[in-house]
């Protein structure tokens, strides 16, 4: 049926909205029958029951609440019920989407209504069935027979066009199809806002009886659509299709059908091998980084910039020795640092050098060195993708930066690792994954950018090969992961007259030693190639090789006997080797003579400063010279110190301390560079908990807290009757219902030394203290003090309001109040022609007048 109507009803000031959508601080009256109904819920409810309402909504039992009443004024506080409804799924936000439509459309919500809206079909369907009895264990619906009954302000919470509907219409509406007569254009107008976003915008003279010159096409369907009840004016520019109208032309259906994860069919299209392979080779190369990061920074240290991290030369010179980009020498460092493998030092130097722990590390073989650079990025709350942004306080964040962390970083691996284990073998990329953790929680963002971070660290490390995680690394341990993906290890290699070896396959340890300390890579991949050339051959005599040794090492490795020209080399470099030698020398000592110089080296203290001759009256030592004046004074001496040019210098000088590249740096964690103390082991993997809302379940046996906090609130409600149903008949009046009894209890600890009417007294006055509530139940009075203070602003009453002034002294006002939210009510003071703001703890009685 088309109800016409006049042009006066499209005026805004002339258009009345329903109270369900008004703005007035008061509920409607439906809201307020609700609300006895919804305390009665809560006395109906078992144990079980409201152990399942704390799992499930964890932030109700933290500040224990008094009584049953209290807990559903806390449950029905909007910030608790949008605090769950960000842990709840898509499936579960659309299931009460569409109760709250059938709520506000007057329909009755039951399992088989909801089934019929969102699938279509007259039967219940499971996982309907399924999602509203969740809602109805988390206290946001309950059951009166076979209807369910909606949470008070449960609307509010939700979207402002759920589903895509569009507000109620306080005007006769169109509820069935178009005519024949209808504008062309009509239908597509209808079918552009019918599933959503419902509202257009328009010309702002759109009603004009006289058309404007060359306006678009539309202005025409649009016109007829509103004089015949399909569409309404939201304002003088935008138009808004009715949810009455919507849903009869939607066919009684509030979604085109059950939403499902956008990886529930996702297919495998991977082999285990294919991943172990990618995987491998990435972990592999991984290791190999940090491992000749930890030999440049022994050699060399990298120098600190004065707020922490590193400086960009440093990277830059990371990168050239590592023969790698700078944004993977900068991962490479970051790996190191979470696994503990190096540090800064605590000396002035400020250097960042290998720990002790990397000793250890090194002497591991290649599974359980990549396992524990895995935990140590599982257990670290480091965003590596947000070096070089700005941070909070206007700062860069540097490479190794001490306040590059956050708390949310774990979370999110956390849920980014959770998809790709209920994932195996699937090519998971950035986007899907996205597209998965909006679903598990829509009302909350998700962080494209760090999503993006984790996936490249991941797989940097070969926790992934192509997409999808390593076969085996949750259940069977990380280190069992890894090696049962990499081939077997070759120990063998043909080594040519070229001076070139090649080794068919990945080396062992032994051999892989043997070869970083004597050649030089030239390629990786299936084979790897090495050259020996004199500066590499120098360098396995620094390390203490000599050239039998070496030579015995290779022939043992080599498939063929060693080639002359090899044999050659390391005879040339080893008789070259050592000629030169050069030492460290912190101090020196002159003598007059050789016995007096013996004398000195006899001393029982002479060798904590490292006293050695260099000539037969001259004597060194590694010790600075303020130490070897010490020992030198204590022996009844009376040595004097001189400057380079012999000359003697009368004050002591305390040399400069030189770094040596050693490895004697702390290695403790600090809690605010974001490296976890502990990590998880082999099975850290499986042991990461992620948040996903599809793996919340409540457990069939209370835990022992939460069985002490139901019988606590169970028997507090006996005991002060404040659990007992409201009598039958009760008007909405009076029903005594805290509804901001949380924000209230909130307010009331959080802002004690809050000024009682903001702008007026000194804030943070410590004399102000609560004022007593008037009757023997504090929480019942101030329901009591709520429930007026909504009825004085739905009928623009004029009360007198008792309240505690900057001393903490009663006060009363003769006040009109305007708006309830949030703890705090805004009134208007009628004598003095002035609005103020009272928190609503400091009021202690609300009288009308």
């Amino acid at each position: 049926m088309l109800v016409k109507l006049s042009s006066r009803a499209y005026t805004r000031a002339e258009r009345v909205e329903p109270l369900e959508f008004a703005d007035t601080g008061c509920p409607s009256p439906r809201k307020l029958a609700r609300m006895g109904s919804y305390v009665d819920s809560f006395v109906q409810r078992s144990d079980e029951q409201l152990g399942a309402l704390f799992v499930l909504r964890p932030d109700l039992a933290n500040p224990s609440p008094g009584n049953l009443a209290s807990l559903a004024a806390r449950a029905s506080n909007a910030t608790s019920t949008q605090r769950f409804l960000a842990t709840c799924d898509a499936r579960t936000l659309q299931v009460l989407e569409a109760a709250v439509l059938l709520g506000s459309l007057g329909i009755e919500i039951s399992d088989e209504s909801v089934s019929h809206t969102i699938t279509g079909t007259s039967q219940p369907d499971e996982q309907v069935v399924a999602e509203l009895t969740t809602l109805e264990l988390a206290a946001l619906v309950w059951r009166e027979g076979s209807s369910l009954i909606l949470a008070p302000s449960l609307e509010d919470v939700l979207d402002r066009f759920p589903a895509g509907f569009g507000p109620l219409s306080a005007n006769g509406v169109a509820t069935g199809p178009l005519p024949a007569h209808a504008p062309e254009r009509a239908q597509s107008v209808l079918d552009t806002l019918l599933w959503g976003p419902p509202v257009a915008r328009v010309a702002r003279n759109l009603l004009s009886v006289i058309p404007q010159p060359n306006e678009p096409a539309a202005n025409e369907s649009l016109r007829w659509l509103l004089r015949n009840g399909y569409l309404e004016l939201l304002d003088d520019s935008h138009v808004y299709l009715p949810r009455q109208t919507a849903f009869a032309l939607r066919g009684g259906r509030t979604h085109r059908g059950m939403t499902q994860p956008p990886l529930a069919d996702a297919p495998v299209t991977l082999t285990p091998e294919s991943v172990q392979s990618e995987a491998s080779r990435a972990a592999t190369e991984a290791v190999r980084l940090v491992a000749e990061l930890i030999s440049v920074w022994e050699r060399e240290p990298a120098h600190s910039l004065r707020n922490g991290g590193l400086p960009v030369r440093e990277v830059k010179r990371l990168a050239n020795e590592l023969d790698v980009s700078a944004e993977d020498a900068t991962l490479v460092a970051e790996f190191a640092f979470m696994a503990r493998l190096v540090r800064c030092s605590d000396d002035s130097a400020r250097d960042f050098a290998p720990t002790t722990q990397a000793d250890w590390w090194i002497e591991q073989d290649l599974p359980h060195r990549w396992s524990l650079l895995v935990q140590g990025w599982l257990a670290s709350a480091r965003p590596t993708w947000q070096i070089g942004e700005l941070g909070d306080k206007g700062t860069t964040y540097s490479p190794l930066h001490p306040e590059l962390h956050g708390s949310w970083v774990t979370h999110l691996r956390a849920n980014v690792l959770g998809i790709l284990k209920q994932h195996p073998l699937v090519p998971l990329t950035h986007d899907l994954i996205c597209e998965q953790l909006h679903w598990y929680a829509p009302r909350i963002s998700v962080n494209r950018a760090a999503v993006t971070g984790i996936l490249a660290e991941a797989a940097f490390l070969g926790l992934t090969g192509a997409g999808a995680l390593l076969p085996g690394a949750e259940d069977g341990g990380l280190a069992h992961a890894l090696e049962f993906a990499l081939p077997e290890p070759v120990s063998e290699i043909f080594i040519q007259g070229d001076l070139t070896g090649m080794v068919p396959g990945r080396p062992s340890t032994a051999l892989e030693s043997l070869l970083e300390a004597s050649s030089i890579v030239e390629s990786r991949g299936g084979a790897l190639t090495v050259r020996f050339t004199p500066d590499s051959i120098t360098r396995a005599f620094d390390s203490g090789f000599g050239a039998n040794e070496l030579i015995e090492d290779l022939a043992a490795f080599s498939v063929t006997e060693l080639p002359q020209p090899l044999l050659y080399l390391i005879s040339d470099v080893a008789r070259r080797h050592g000629q030169i030698r050069v030492g460290a020398l912190s101090s020196y000592i002159r003598l007059a003579d050789e016995s007096t110089a013996q004398a000195v080296l006899a001393l029982p203290t002479a060798a904590s400063v490292g006293l050695f001759p260099i000539a037969p009256t001259i004597l060194g030592a590694s010790a600075p010279v303020s130490a070897v004046l010490s020992i030198l004074r204590e022996a009844g001496l009376a040595p004097a110190i001189e400057g380079p040019d012999g000359q003697i210098v009368a004050a002591d000088r305390q040399s400069e301390r030189v770094r040596l590249a050693d490895r004697r740096v702390q290695a403790i964690h600090d809690a605010q560079s974001g490296v976890a103390s502990t990590f998880g082991g082999e099975l850290a993997l499986k042991d990461v908990r992620t948040a996903l809302p599809g793996r919340r379940s409540v457990p069939s046996v209370m835990s022992g807290a939460t069985a002490e906090l139901v019988a606590s609130i169970r028997g507090a409600s006996l005991a002060s009757g404040s659990a007992s149903a409201s009598p039958s008949g009760a008007s909405p009046a009076d029903v005594i219902w805290p509804l901001d009894g949380i924000a209230v209890e909130v307010a009331g600890r959080n802002n004690s030394d809050s000024p009682v009417v903001e702008g007026q007294g000194p804030r943070g006055a410590g004399n102000a203290t609560t004022p007593p509530p008037v009757g023997p139940d504090a929480e019942e009075e101030t329901g009591v003090i709520v429930v007026n203070l909504r009825e004085a602003i739905s009928k623009a009453l004029v009360v007198d309001v008792a309240m505690a002034d900057s001393r903490g002294q009663l006060t009363h006002r003769t006040l009109k109040p305007l708006l309830l939210e949030s703890g705090r009510l805004r009134a208007l003071d009628p004598e003095r022609e002035s609005e103020l703001t009272i928190a609503i703890h400091r009021i202690a009685a609300v009288t009308p007048l």
